[in-house]
C-alpha cells in the first residue's frame, strides 16, 4: 500500500505575490515531489479554495507515483518542478 504525505510549500517570488506548491512524500520510499504550484497576486480566500480543489482533483484524476517526477528532497522537488514548468518568477 502506498501512503502519500501532502506538504503545502509557500514562496514569495516578490512583495505582493505567493506561490504554494502541493508536494507529496512517498512514506515508503522517503522521496518527494510537486503535483503542482498554483500563484496568487491578491489575498482572496476563493483563489486558495479553487487552488485546494484543483490539488485534489488531480491527486484523483492520476497518482502522483505516476504523475510526477520524484527527488531526494523536498527542495530538489521545488527546484525540479520550476525548471519543468519555467516557474521563475523572481
Amino acid at each position: 500500500m502506498s501512503l502519500l504525505k501532502l506538504h503545502t510549500v509557500w514562496r514569495r517570488p516578490h512583495e505582493g505575490a505567493a506561490v504554494v506548491y502541493y508536494c507529496f512524500e512517498d512514506l515508503n520510499t522517503g522521496k518527494f515531489c510537486v503535483q503542482n504550484a498554483d500563484f496568487f497576486h491578491s489575498n482572496v480566500d476563493a483563489l486558495r479554495a479553487r487552488s485546494d480543489a484543483l490539488a485534489m482533483e488531480l491527486f484523483m484524476e492520476e497518482s502522483p507515483l505516476e504523475r510526477c517526477s520524484w527527488a531526494d528532497s523536498i527542495t530538489a522537488a521545488i527546484e525540479q518542478h520550476d525548471r519543468e514548468f519555467e516557474n521563475h518568477t523572481n
